[in-house]
């Protein structure tokens, strides 16, 4: 009996000790991971440290495209102890907004089957990999643009999410590849501002016009003056979605007051249809002086119109109004609302009822 004792002691012993030296390895490797990947990233790395009464996990911090991206590790307990490895970073988000992706599975379907709704991005692959769930479906997909898709797919078995003005993106194992490290850091760093490409659309048409784009309320805000009309394009909640507004200031010009709308009546009382207009399908002209308003219709403008499928375009004795549907992702699009203004201000309509 004895002997088995000892021998049992003994392989006991021999077991710890491997799993001492694995345990060894696997830091040692994770580390040097670790390290590597903040200096390829231009950051730092902070080595874990074993308290007993608060361990702390090893992490990395670096600036990546102008946001500051942390990586550290954390360990879920109990009979199914799981280490995960995170990316954190502050997202240029409203409060209230939340997205969430996840890899479709089996039970992605049971829960559409139960009406959650999944948000489809329009990008067919991209829609049938991955489930995505969020507060507002119409900016989750200004959100998940082509570049945010493009660092998402990269890094497969991760979840995604954006909830209170934090990014956060995690996977159930600790990585020890270097080149996944940095690649999660750059991910996390595209992802925690969806709304980046969007500026950059609206800057490069700013740019063409002279013009700028500040951030208002979260979204971009242009300025710039076209044939000496000057023009603001903003966006705008209406209802449970988004407008973009394109407001062309007349500064002194006399212009048909008018309605272009799909509504069967116009808004304002005073304006009487104007016939004899070849409009785009759908469409229903107003005027002041219904004349005046079938003037303002040349072929630039009706053409405008046809292309930008506005909601609706108004003129009064201040401005030009155009509003068209959604959060506007086309510099083409945004173009056309700012030429479809300037049309209006300098067209046929101007010097009115003189």
């Amino acid at each position: 009996m004895e002997p088995l004792i000892v021998l049992l002691g003994v392989a006991s012993a021999g077991a710890l000790a491997w799993a001492w030296r694995h345990q060894q390895r696997v830091t040692a490797e994770a580390d040097a991971a670790w390290a590597r990947a903040a200096a390829e990233l231009g950051g730092t790395f902070t080595p874990a440290e074993s308290h007993w009464f608060r361990p702390e996990p090893r992490r990395i911090v670096a600036t990546v495209e102008r946001v500051t991206v942390e990586i550290d590790h954390y360990e879920t307990g109990g009979k199914n102890r799981t280490i995960w490895t995170r990316a954190r970073a502050p997202a240029r988000a409203a409060p209230d907004l939340s997205i969430e992706v996840t890899r479709t599975h089996v039970l992605s379907a049971l829960g559409a089957a139960l009406g959650f709704q999944d948000v489809e991005i329009g990008d067919r692959g991209f829609d049938e990999a991955y489930t995505i769930k969020s507060s507002d479906p119409e900016a989750a997909r200004v959100w998940l643009n082509r570049a945010v898709r493009a660092r998402i797919s990269a890094l497969d078995g991760f979840h995604f999410r954006v909830d209170k003005g934090r990014v956060v993106m995690e996977t159930a194992i600790l990585l020890r590849d270097p080149a996944r490290l940095a690649a999660l850091a750059r991910a996390a760093a595209v992802f925690a501002d969806g709304t980046r490409q969007l500026r950059r659309t609206w800057r490069s048409v700013a740019r063409s016009l002279g013009g700028t784009v500040k951030t208002r309320e979260d979204w971009p805000a242009l300025t710039a003056d076209l044939d000496g009309v000057p023009v603001e394009v903003t966006v705008a909640e209406r209802g449970e979605g988004y407008a973009t507004l394109a407001i062309g200031q007349l500064a002194g010009r006399r212009v048909a007051e008018l309605e272009l709308t799909r509504e069967a009546k116009a808004r304002s009382r005073d304006m009487e249809p104007a016939p004899g207009v070849g409009l785009p399908e759908g469409y229903r002209l107003y005027g002041k002086s219904p004349d005046w308003a079938a003037r303002a219709m040349t072929r630039e403008v009706l053409e405008l119109v046809d292309r930008l499928a506005p909601t609706s375009v108004r003129v009064d004795a201040q401005r030009v109004r155009v509003v068209w549907p959604g959060i506007c992702t086309s510099a083409r699009q945004l173009r056309r609302a700012i030429e479809l203004c300037a049309a209006l201000a300098n067209g046929p309509g101007r010097d009115a009822y003189r």
